[in-house]
């Protein structure tokens, strides 16, 4: 899927220069899960999402651009189409270091 372009003040800020617009929420029919969400995280050059725990069980895709994740300590380079996964509780960060605006999409599996 080809990544879309957003403006600079689309979706709700999460940190300076750190944008998530929301995509679309369904019913799931995934054991344990009663729904998913889809949002792109829209990280501009030089900002970050700081480190939180992660609320929910989720599949991230980088559509655009290149990210430095931090996960439980670990350090690992997402450049585009790279497809990793998050539990419940996992520690994160990401660090968009280069000079275009990195895209990540969030598949959220959500329990409530």
């Amino acid at each position: 899927a080809e990544a879309q372009t957003y403006g600079a003040d689309e979706g709700k800020e999460l940190a300076p220069g750190v944008r998530a617009v929301e995509l679309g929420k369904g019913d799931a029919i995934i054991p344990g899960f009663k729904a998913v969400s889809v949002i792109d995280i829209v990280i501009q050059p030089r900002s970050n999402l700081p480190s939180s725990s992660m609320e929910n069980a989720m599949v991230c895709h980088i559509t655009e651009g290149e990210l430095r994740i931090v996960q439980n300590g670990k350090e690992f380079q997402a450049k585009k189409n790279h497809v990793w996964t998050c539990a419940k509780g996992t520690e994160e960060g990401a660090w968009n270091e280069g000079s275009v605006v990195a895209v990540m999409r969030v598949t959220n599996l959500l329990t409530t």
